[in-house]
């Protein structure tokens, strides 16, 4: 669904899975894409990349419906601590930057079933001036139990719309393996917003989510996600800011 924050996740010798522990709507694909086994995520450098149908971020579309070509990369510098970092381009028009995200996390082990990791983001859109107004800066907190479940807390801020203000938010992901390579992921979240901006009619807070299918194979992922916002952007298909089906395909490395 794109890449938000290009990745998150783990403690410890779970670090390298850095994209499985905080959902944000619009990345799911390929950040389950760097939790995948067999592929080179023992080792301290990995990434992946996908091409996504439309980027979403945090239930906000920043595109049309136009594919996006998406690369995230890690590094694991020492034992808790990654360094993380991706890139969304228009595939209809190369070079041209839709997202840049990147992390700093500490990841924790807390028990055989629950990891905690915190990390600081900065979310950056250098298109036009419009999407240039959602760029972010923000701090998380989040746990998941087994890769089945994680909730994330969030509080960012937006220094090119709204400097010195914060806001917060908070996520709620579960990952349900059915049969073969297939299995159920949904997550709903609510944030805080500038209803200007955010196209909020009655409230200074939307909810989001999203519910799909994702297919795995080796390196490869496939996700199929509906998803779900009370927000409006500019690429908002109908009044009530729902966003059609969303694609993504992706390969970890």
């Amino acid at each position: 669904m794109g890449i938000p924050t290009g990745m998150t996740t783990a403690a410890g010798d779970l670090a390298p899975r850095v994209a499985c522990l905080r959902p944000l709507p619009g990345t799911l694909a390929l950040a389950a894409a760097l939790c995948l086994p067999g592929t080179a995520l023992a080792a301290k450098l990995g990434g992946a990349v996908g091409l996504s149908s439309q980027l979403v971020d945090r239930g906000i579309a920043v595109t049309a419906d136009t594919p996006s070509l998406q690369f995230a990369g890690y590094w694991l510098p020492a034992p808790g601590w990654s360094l993380g970092a991706s890139a969304s381009t228009a595939l209809d028009a190369p070079g041209h930057q839709l997202l840049t995200t990147v992390e700093l996390s500490r990841s924790w082990t807390l028990s055989d079933s629950w990891q905690m990791q915190a990390g600081l983001l900065r979310y950056d859109y250098p298109g036009n001036r419009i999407n240039r107004l959602f760029n972010r800066n923000e701090a998380s907190l989040g746990w998941s139990y087994r890769d089945r479940l994680s909730v994330s807390l969030a509080a960012f801020e937006l220094p090119d719309s709204y400097r010195g203000r914060w806001y917060g938010a908070a996520d709620l992901t579960v990952h349900q393996p059915l049969s073969g390579q297939l299995s159920l992921s949904a997550g709903i979240g609510i944030s805080q917003a500038p209803p200007a901006l955010y196209g909020l009619d009655y409230a200074d807070h939307y909810s989001y989510g999203q519910a799909g299918l994702i297919w795995n194979d080796g390196a490869w992922s496939v996700e199929v996600d509906r998803v779900f916002s009370d927000a409006r952007s500019i690429y908002a298909r109908r009044g009530n800011g729902i966003w059609p089906w969303v694609v993504t395909v992706s390969r970890a490395f």
